[in-house]
């Protein structure tokens, strides 16, 4: 910061040695003076300690002289051997090997990161920034103070508008002629020319299709008491009856001898009364009428033994619906066809 300051003042120095220069050499007699700014003791006075700050600036323009005759800068190079060898061992370097060697080289060398990294809560760097602030803070000051006083005596820079020069607009004047009046007879001609023969079609074709049904009807049906107790025979169970006889007895809920739910049972005998119709299983209704009681009706007939015994015939009860393919959404197609008469 201190170096930037005495630059600062170094050129100020000159600029007060330029304004004096050239108003010495301005200066005419008094009958033919023509320069407006007049010299004054602005620059003097407004620099402290001119001749020491002359004196120090001379002498680091003397040392930096010698340094650079002495070579002492070229001292600090590597020779061409070390360069040589450090130039190999770069080319040759990994990506991660670098950064690996990086980071241990900084983690040996604490010292110097910790001063490379400005402590901003240090009390010294602390002070030195306030007198930054203070030396930035004074020095616009006599800034504005110089410009100020530069203005008094005549001294102000601005921008003038100069004169605007436009380019002169060429015309070219065209003889005009009067254009003449054209008439025109208009003629309309009319006349039959071919005759055709069109005809239009309509092709109507079914997008959705479907069954319409007709209401419900009622009915029952009768099934072989021996069929039913060898091929369903979870449909029903066996009750113990009188005379150690066992009668096979088929109802809608579940019994102790069937291994299926009620609602499979239901299913099962919808779908033998469609098979047994030969209709579909949307023909016969969700809901079934099995045989009151679980009994059937007819002769009792021993099964497999004379204690077990199921009736001939078992009775069913269910609605039965018949319907039509009907279409429920028609697409109408019109073409037309031409012929020349």
């Amino acid at each position: 910061m201190m170096k930037k300051l005495l630059a600062f003042l170094f050129i100020l120095l000159l600029v007060s040695q330029a304004g004096l220069s050239i108003a010495s050499e301005t200066r005419l007699p008094p009958m033919q003076k023509k320069n407006k700014n007049e010299v004054t003791d602005f620059f003097p006075k407004e620099v402290k300690n001119k001749v020491e700050i002359e004196q120090m600036m001379e002498e680091s323009r003397i040392n930096a002289a010698n340094g650079v005759e002495r070579k002492e800068a070229l001292t600090l190079l590597p020779d061409s051997d070390q360069i040589a060898e450090k130039s190999s061992e770069l080319e040759g370097i990994n990506q991660s090997v670098a950064e690996q060697k990086g980071l241990q080289i900084r983690g040996e060398d604490n010292e110097y990161w910790s001063k490379a990294h400005v402590n901003y809560k240090d009390p010294q760097v602390i002070r030195h920034k306030e007198d930054v602030d203070d030396i930035a803070k004074a020095s616009e000051k006599l800034i504005a103070r110089l410009f100020d006083k530069l203005k008094e005596l005549g001294v102000d820079c601005k921008q003038k508008k100069g004169p605007i020069e436009i380019e002169p607009e060429l015309y070219i004047e065209i003889e005009r002629e009067k254009q003449k009046e054209v008439t025109y007879d208009k003629y309309l001609c009319e006349y039959l020319r071919n005759r055709y023969n069109c005809r239009d079609t309509l092709t109507l074709t079914c997008k959705v299709k479907g069954m319409r049904w007709n209401p419900w009807q009622d009915r029952e049906i009768a099934l072989d008491g021996k069929m039913l107790y060898h091929t369903y025979p979870d449909w029903g169970w066996s009750v113990k009856w009188k005379h150690k006889r066992h009668g096979w007895h088929i109802s809608g809920s579940r019994g102790p001898e069937s291994s299926l739910s009620p609602e499979q049972i239901n299913f099962q005998v919808k779908q033998f009364i469609a098979n047994s119709l030969g209709v579909s299983i949307e023909q016969i209704h969700e809901v079934i009428g099995f045989p009151p009681s679980g009994r059937g009706i007819g002769n009792i007939t021993p099964l497999y033994s004379r204690w077990r015994v199921a009736w001939d015939q078992y009775v069913f009860k269910y609605k039965f619906r018949d319907g039509y393919l009907d279409c429920f959404d028609w697409q109408e197609t019109w073409s037309e066809k031409c012929t020349l008469e």
